[in-house]
């Protein structure tokens, strides 16, 4: 089973988005900052974040990197940019 490394976690980003030469781009505004969910947890995510599978998050979209896991667009990124943990 994929999963990421370290301190990493994998965000997917609402349908209304799409990636555009490896960039994430949502037609309905240019906010960089959107609601994703989280997908997987690396094994060194602080527990004092509270993040785990299935949370919505705020993050940056031009964050990490993308990755493409069983034909998901998801983003890599790192526990420390996320800014917020929304549910």
């Amino acid at each position: 089973m994929q999963r990421p490394l370290h301190d990493n976690v994998w965000l997917l980003f609402p349908q209304g988005s799409r990636v555009v030469d490896g960039v994430l781009v949502r037609k309905e505004d240019e906010d960089s900052w959107m609601d994703a969910v989280v997908v997987a947890v690396g094994p060194e995510v602080p527990e004092s974040l509270g993040v785990g599978v299935g949370d919505t998050v705020l993050a940056n979209v031009f964050d990490g990197m993308p990755l493409d896991v069983d034909g998901a667009p998801l983003r890599n990124v790192p526990s420390g940019d996320l800014l917020a943990v929304l549910s």
